[in-house]
């Protein structure tokens, strides 16, 4: 589809997702092409999501119903249900009326690896383009010692993009400060655990040490900084300028660090439900996932 559908205001994970999950779902179904190719179309009638939505209980709701109707879909084909079997390159079809610029694209080679090893993470229950703004700001955190107190200003340089998706320049309840760049900055910067999903309340959005500091902090749009990056630039109040800088989108190179931050989300966010003893059993049968003959047990 190109980078037009994102631009044009679709959710990617809406949209894109509900092919996807009917992709997943077809294999695992054991559909024919034939029948794949049905269910295919049959996402593509349903495949749906707004980045208007960005801040909204709507948002997330755009991966549910993803998982839901790609689902569906594959269960109708395998039942004999039948759509237009180009719905995503055809005439007049998802490609034709979703984007400006979407082309014939080769098959992914898999002889040099297969995609999914390439796949991004969120470390940080947030928008992921805030993502890079928050590594930035914990590695000056641990590489300073210095917290919201030590703020004199900050500037943080983003792709201009990200003004439209997660500037919200002033966060009202817990879903708006998941997509507000300069909210998150400060509250990562005073060592508020982005990870949790217990952070993202109407509470944290109107912290009053990080809502007085918003003054001091400035989001510059910057051609010269990489889609998924972020550069920032803090001075302290006793005369020091301190920079730092992350790319998230560069698939990690360091799988066992990877797996130790995605254990550390996951436990932020399950162990509140499940205790953390029942939270480390959870982290302890996906780590063994390979080797288990069923997923009876995680059920």
């Amino acid at each position: 589809l190109g980078a037009s559908h994102y631009a044009r205001g679709f959710h990617a994970t809406g949209t894109i997702g509900t092919f996807g999950a009917a992709a997943a779902a077809a294999s695992l179904l054991g559909l024919d092409a034939e029948r794949s190719a049905h269910a295919l179309g049959l996402a593509a009638a349903q495949a749906a999501g707004l980045k208007s939505m960005f801040g909204t209980m709507a948002k997330p709701l755009h991966a549910g119903k993803a998982a839901m109707n790609g689902l569906m879909a594959a269960q109708l084909a395998a039942r004999g249900f039948t759509a237009d079997t180009e719905a995503i390159e055809g005439f007049q079809g998802f490609a034709w009326t979703q984007a400006d610029d979407a082309a014939a694209i080769a098959a992914v080679r898999t002889d040099g690896g297969f995609a999914i090893e390439q796949t991004l993470f969120k470390y940080h229950a947030a928008c992921y383009l805030t993502h890079a703004t928050i590594e930035a700001i914990r590695e000056l955190r641990r590489l300073h010692a210095i917290d919201l107190d030590a703020l004199e200003s900050l500037e943080i340089f983003v792709p201009p993009g990200h003004l439209s998706v997660c500037d919200i320049p002033d966060p009202r309840t817990g879903l708006n400060l998941k997509f507000s760049i300069r909210q998150l900055a400060l509250l990562a910067l005073d060592g508020f655990d982005s990870a949790a999903l217990n952070l993202y309340t109407d509470e944290a959005a109107l912290n009053p040490r990080a809502t007085s500091a918003r003054i001091r902090v400035r989001v510059t749009p910057s051609d010269r900084v990489q889609p998924y990056a972020a550069a920032v630039t803090l001075k302290t109040r006793d005369g020091r300028t301190l920079t730092a800088a992350s790319d998230v989108g560069v698939p990690s190179t360091d799988p066992a660090a990877q797996w130790s931050r995605l254990c550390e989300k996951a436990r932020a966010i399950t162990a509140p439900s499940l205790g953390m003893s029942g939270s480390d059993r959870l982290v302890a049968w996906v780590e063994g996932l390979a080797n288990s003959p069923t997923v009876n047990s995680l059920m």
